[in-house]
């Protein structure tokens, strides 16, 4: 409903066991039943927008446009996004807003129902059945990777994956993609292309800091 408030051309909804698993047959219909309710029985997709002059709406839009602009001028000041991103700027904006809210949440200054107010005692188990992935499947997978990179021409995957490291560093308007083709005609994993883009615009190569990144020289 707040989407469709707020203007939205089109909306998915979730089904409620997507964080955990491949949502189920009946996950997924009450997913469709909550857009068809709003599509066919609230009315609210009937005009443009249904919440025209209200003076309340449009004070919360005024104050998002402010605080929004606001952010805009102090990126644009320091040198713009691609500044912002080596500095770290975006990272530490984000970890300090997400300190925020947590504790909003934990001295209930902000109400989240079912987690720090109107909660019940966990679930010991899913109403629906969580999907679980066979565990000779994951192991299949993975011993098709170790053997991909224990076969594959490590010299070729070396110099792909330098080129797609230099062309990175050409800025955020240079095409990346005839790099990537060659990094993937190289038999390069996903991991390793995407971990070599992060590393030039500084971030970690693994984010789970448990692959070393192989331009590393420690």
């Amino acid at each position: 409903m707040a989407a469709v408030l707020a203007g939205a051309q089109s909306l998915h909804a979730c089904s409620f066991d997507e964080p955990v698993a491949l949502p189920t047959k009946e996950s997924q219909r009450i997913a469709v039943r909550t857009q068809q309710i709003l599509a066919y029985e609230t009315g609210v997709g009937n005009v443009v927008d249904p919440l025209c002059g209200s003076y309340y709406v449009e004070s919360l839009t005024n104050k998002i446009e402010e605080e929004a602009t606001r952010i805009l001028e102090e990126i644009e000041k320091m040198g713009g996004a691609l500044e912002a991103i080596r500095t770290q700027w975006f990272d530490r904006e984000i970890d300090a807003a997400s300190l925020r809210y947590q504790k909003e949440i934990e001295s209930e200054e902000r109400i989240v129902v079912g987690v720090n107010a109107f909660t019940v005692p966990a679930e010991e188990e899913s109403p629906v059945g969580a999907h679980q992935i066979h565990p000779e499947s994951a192991q299949f997978q993975i011993d098709n990777v170790k053997n991909l990179k224990a076969t594959r021409d490590q010299k070729k995957v070396r110099l792909a994956l330098e080129q797609l490291r230099q062309d990175s560093g050409k800025g955020e308007s240079f095409n990346l993609m005839p790099a990537i083709i060659e990094a993937l005609k190289a038999y390069a994993t996903r991991s390793e292309i995407l971990g070599t883009i992060r590393e030039v615009y500084g971030y970690p190569y693994d984010p789970l800091e448990v692959v070393k990144s192989p331009f590393s020289t420690h």
